[in-house]
């Protein structure tokens, strides 16, 4: 497992940013959100204006090997829904988020 981390610009001219953290990952995918429009996933448990969700039985959880699930324990999939963009990440730690001030354009 890698260490990863990725800047998700909370709104154009803001001057500050968000940033998502994870000690390590196990698996991502970054996709267009219209592919999750055919994704056949349960809307309970999503709340209008958040972007930050844990997500169970998801298509892009049930793609990964079963061999791979048994051997890394404790894994979750974490979903970050920003603009049109999603950012699945498969797991064992939470991620960590914070508030960071941008630099200056």
């Amino acid at each position: 497992m890698a260490n990863v981390s990725g800047a998700v610009q909370i709104e154009t001219g803001m001057k500050h940013g968000l940033t998502i953290s994870f000690q390590s990952v196990a698996s991502e995918q970054s996709i267009d959100v219209g592919t999750l429009l055919g994704e056949d996933t349960k809307s309970t448990g999503l709340v209008s204006e958040h972007f930050a969700y844990r997500i169970e039985d998801s298509l892009f959880w049930k793609s990964q090997s079963e061999a791979f699930k048994a051997a890394v324990k404790n894994l979750r999939h974490y979903r970050f829904v920003t603009g049109w963009t999603c950012l699945d990440v498969i797991s064992e730690q939470e991620p960590n988020i914070s508030v960071t001030k941008r630099a200056r354009t």
